[in-house]
């Protein structure tokens, strides 16, 4: 008898569970990072930071970015993630 740990219905997605706790992991990450800079506001343009997911390079490695209106943003949002 094999014996195959599953979450939910991620048998039918095909997705182990090694899969679903790192999408999990990056679902929380990217949560934490987002209520982290979501009251940050450009002083010079008024635009917010966006943060980004995408696939990395290889198997189950995602890539996390932020994009930034300005240098000035970005500096400020830098801070704000270092406390």
């Amino acid at each position: 008898m094999k014996f195959e740990p599953s979450l939910g219905d991620s048998s039918e997605k095909g997705e182990s569970l090694k899969d679903q706790l790192q999408k999990q992991v990056l679902e929380a990450t990217l949560k934490t990072l987002q209520e982290k800079v979501s009251t940050l506001v450009c002083p010079t343009h008024g635009q917010s930071p966006r943060l980004q997911a995408s696939e990395g390079e290889g198997p189950g490695k995602q890539k996390l970015s932020f994009q930034c209106c300005c240098d000035e943003l970005r500096k400020i949002m830098e801070e704000k993630l270092k406390s």
